[in-house]
């Protein structure tokens, strides 16, 4: 009896032997039995075997994408997620790797007005959003790191004012009449500090050649993107232009005008 009472997991070990198994499928399997002490004698073993079933082992590589949840506050904006590894390769049975649609791992944006940069759990999911347990596969899930970029967003003008460039795009001998600028505001991110340093875009017009006749066309504009500025809505815009040649007004004081071919009895005064 007291032997008997000695009978636990590190007494007695169970067996499967699987070296036959070479196929998917079900299978019964015998159930062995070793004790661990050399006087032991086992009499029955109760199951004797037990009913596995058996799938093929496969191996895919599977995108990891960012799963968001929440809002950002107001006037704040995100770029791509970056997150390490991009993909993930499962080793498991060919049967759950085919229920695998994706693998995520989930973002709460509410609150959020810094980057992220951390370590994050991932979740393997199947297509109506369902998790699988990542003990289906060999050696589960690893962590994945997270990059984000949060920044605050500003609107400011885009400088295309006529006094600012019309002699420096201009050829010589034609002069800038009009200009209209497809825009006239655009959207910038970046850290707080660069955005309040930030009153206005400049934009880069081309040299124009210069024409014998005055004309309008519309041409493509740079913006300039100042230095930590990290995303622009726009980087060009499109501006009508009308160019004329440079006209020269020279006035004559105390120039004297003679009148002449008056009809009889009439005589011409100039009074302005």
């Amino acid at each position: 009896v007291a032997d008997v009472l000695k009978v636990d997991s590190t007494t007695v070990r169970a067996t499967l032997d699987l070296t036959n198994v070479n196929a998917a499928g079900e299978r019964s399997i015998q159930v062995g039995v070793q004790p661990n002490y050399e006087n032991w004698n086992v009499k029955s073993v109760e199951p004797t075997s037990v009913r596995l079933a058996f799938d093929k082992r496969a191996t895919v590589e599977v995108p990891v994408q960012a799963l968001f949840s929440g809002e950002l506050p107001d006037g704040y904006w995100r770029g791509t997620a970056e997150i390490t590894p991009s993909t993930i390769p499962l080793v498991g049975s060919e049967s759950e790797l085919d229920r695998v649609d994706r693998i995520v791992c989930r973002v709460n944006l509410a609150g959020q007005t810094s980057p992220i940069d951390r370590a994050v759990t991932l979740e393997a999911l199947d297509e109506e959003g369902n998790v699988i347990d990542d003990a289906n596969f060999v050696d589960g899930l690893p962590r994945g790191i997270l990059s984000l970029p949060i920044y605050p967003q500003k609107t400011v003008p885009i400088d295309t004012s006529p006094a600012l460039v019309a002699g420096e795009f201009v050829a010589d001998g034609y002069t800038l009449e009009g200009l209209r600028p497809s825009l006239s505001e655009v959207s910038i991110v970046g850290p707080q500090e660069v955005l309040e340093e930030i009153e206005s875009i400049p934009s880069s017009i081309p040299r124009q050649p210069g024409e014998e006749n005055s004309r309008s066309f519309s041409t493509t504009v740079s913006l300039q993107r100042s230095e930590g500025v990290v995303w622009s809505n726009y980087s060009e815009i499109s501006v009508w232009m009308q160019i004329g040649e440079v006209r020269s007004t020279i006035v004559f004081d105390d120039f004297q005008i003679r009148t002449r071919g008056e009809g009889e009895g009439l005589r011409a005064n100039i009074i302005q």
